[in-house]
């Protein structure tokens, strides 16, 4: 079974352009923000933005990895 951490980083490879918190099945966006904090700690450059792609009734985070060579940082 692929741990929650291998999924994150999977959907993040395969969306370079970003996801929505809302596109990650529901029992990893509940932890979404840990198995994040978890792949920077190991060193992935991971950045996140408020997603303005959909219409959320509060503020919804946005993930994509970092260009090779720039830090993970907010946008």
């Amino acid at each position: 079974m692929r741990t929650q951490k291998a999924i994150v980083l999977s959907f993040l490879e395969r969306n370079p352009n970003g996801v929505c918190v809302a596109s990650f099945p529901p029992e990893i966006a509940y932890t979404l923000r840990n198995r994040v904090s978890e792949l920077r700690a190991q060193g992935v450059a991971i950045e996140s933005e408020r997603c303005r792609a959909h219409q959320h009734k509060a503020s919804v985070s946005r993930y994509r990895l970092a260009a090779k060579g720039q830090l993970g940082m907010a946008l």
